[in-house]
C-alpha cells in the first residue's frame, strides 16, 4: 500500500533533488530542465512508495527552485550528499 504524501514528505523530497540539482550545477555544469527534474522528483517519490498528484508534483518542484541558491542547503549537500555522489562522477 502507498504511504500519503505528507508535509514532512514534501519537505524531504524537496530537499533530496534540490541537493541532487545543486550538485550536478556546482560539479558538471548541467542546469537540470524542469521535464528532468519533474522525472527525478517522480522517482524519488515512487523509490519511497508514495502516493501524489501532479499539484503535489508541482508544489514540490518550486520547492526545489526555491531551495537552489540557499547556502544552508549547499552546506547540507556537502556534508551529506557530495560523498554518495562521488559514485556517479
Amino acid at each position: 500500500m502507498m504511504e500519503r504524501l505528507s508535509e514532512q514528505w514534501i519537505k524531504n523530497i524537496s530537499i533530496e533533488a534540490a541537493m541532487f540539482a545543486s550538485w550536478l550545477e556546482e560539479k558538471h555544469n548541467i542546469v537540470l530542465h524542469p521535464d528532468k527534474l519533474k522525472n527525478i522528483i517522480k522517482k524519488l517519490l515512487i523509490r519511497n512508495n508514495i502516493e501524489h498528484t501532479n499539484s503535489e508534483l508541482a508544489l514540490i518542484g518550486v520547492g526545489v527552485i526555491t531551495m537552489l541558491d540557499n547556502e544552508n542547503l549547499k552546506t547540507l549537500r556537502k556534508q551529506r550528499f557530495d560523498f554518495q555522489a562521488k559514485a556517479f562522477s
